[in-house]
């Protein structure tokens, strides 16, 4: 017996709007993997509790009250789920480049979100999203832009999702 089940992290176009959501929100260039993570702290933001936060980022966290999303769902470790999301989120990612959403940032492998480029609707649908979840996006614009990427205090190492410890820092 076999069933069809959809679950939105393994939707290349749900994390095309995650990518664009938190693309609104950080609005400076952001690394690949950074917008990587973000992209996954929205989409399972009780994630964030798992995480090595600083103390600004504890309090905010706690005012967030941000609950789960799928209450009733078994699933694996964070590391293991994040690592099954890569291909969905590398589909998502080409996507937005070749579409022309995202931008190289020059020099560097930054990236940046081009609001003339990206459709008017989708812009309006991701800061719909945006506002719903006001606390959640005040969270994820604070871990991309008061933590760095790399580095043992680093968005990399504070998450676990990623290597840090080669890290040239």
């Amino acid at each position: 017996m076999s069933a069809l089940v959809y679950h939105p992290a393994y939707d290349p176009y749900g994390a095309i709007l995650r990518i664009i959501r938190v693309s609104l929100v950080i609005s400076t260039p952001v690394q690949k993997g950074k917008l990587r993570i973000l992209e996954f702290v929205v989409l399972f933001p009780e994630f964030v509790s798992s995480m090595s936060l600083t103390p600004s980022l504890r309090s905010q966290w706690k005012q967030a009250k941000v609950s789960g999303r799928f209450p009733y769902e078994e699933r694996p470790p964070a590391q293991r789920l994040f690592a099954m999301m890569e291909p969905t989120f590398e589909a998502a990612f080409q996507t937005t480049i070749s579409k022309g959403f995202l931008r190289r940032v020059v020099p560097g492998e930054e990236w940046l979100l081009d609001p003339d480029a990206t459709p008017q609707n989708l812009v309006a649908l991701a800061a719909a999203r945006n506002a719903a979840e006001p606390a959640l996006m005040r969270l994820v614009k604070a871990l991309g832009t008061e933590l760095q990427f790399e580095g043992d205090k680093g968005l990399k190492a504070r998450s676990g999702l990623m290597e840090y410890r080669y890290d040239a820092v």
